[in-house]
């Protein structure tokens, strides 16, 4: 996805999205939406880690068991609530 487009679409102001209503401004809704999605969904799984680590040893293994990359936990770990 082009994320770097929402920042200049978003600097251009409300009448360049105006003049491109018709195609432009459903698209980069569309792509704004998926971008939050996927921040809310990053901020979760790190937040999730952050407690991992601040956890006592007993607990942060519960979480993450021994052995486990992170990558490979997030991933079954699904999206978050």
């Amino acid at each position: 996805m082009e994320f770097e487009w929402l920042r200049p679409w978003a600097a251009q102001g409300g009448a360049h999205a105006t003049s491109h209503a018709l195609y432009w401004r459903p698209r980069m809704a569309r792509l704004l939406r998926a971008w939050e999605r996927l921040e809310a969904r990053t901020a979760a799984h790190v937040a999730a880690l952050v407690a991992a680590a601040e956890a006592d040893a007993a607990r942060g293994a519960e979480l993450v068991p021994d052995g486990v990359r992170c990558f490979d936990w997030l991933e079954q770990a699904g999206p978050p609530p």
